[in-house]
Order: C-alpha cells, then sequence, then structure tokens
C-alpha cells in the first residue's frame, strides 16, 4: 500500500509512531493518509473534491479481494 500511495500522487510527511506512516496528497486537497499495520486511513476537509479523490482512491485499491472498503451508508463493507 505504501508503494501504491506514493503511485497515486501521495507523498510522505512523517511516521508518528513505529509501524506508522503519514502521507498528503501532493495535488493538495487537504488529504491526509496515515497507513499502518491494520489498516489505512483517509482524512480530508470538507472539500467536495477531496473526498472525491479519497473515494475514487480507496475504490481502486479494492478493486480485486486483497483489500475491503467500509461504506458507512451502506453500514457494511464494500462488495467485490
Amino acid at each position: 500500500l505504501h508503494n501504491r500511495l506514493l503511485n497515486y500522487g501521495y507523498v510522505v510527511t512523517g511516521s508518528p509512531a513505529p509501524g506508522t506512516t503519514e502521507f498528503a496528497f501532493k495535488g493538495g486537497l487537504g488529504i491526509t493518509v496515515l497507513l499502518t499495520e491494520r489498516g489505512l486511513y483517509f482524512q480530508s476537509s470538507f472539500d467536495t473534491n477531496g473526498i472525491f479523490e479519497i473515494s475514487q482512491t480507496a475504490s481502486e485499491f479494492t478493486d480485486d479481494d486483497a483489500f475491503a472498503k467500509y461504506d458507512p451508508q451502506a453500514d457494511g463493507w464494500e462488495e467485490f
């Protein structure tokens, strides 16, 4: 996932704890990402473009059954 984030235009901004890496989207949009050993967490300001970019990235990362995406609107994991 680390390399995929880099390929999608994210840059490493830090490592707040062992086994974690923080990223920011180099296109701006107020997107930050935290990669841990147990999950990938996206955060954005209330920018519509940022939220769209996060959704697109998460969907592309889950284009096979290697990873799952939680969909809070459906109150469950997105179906593959």
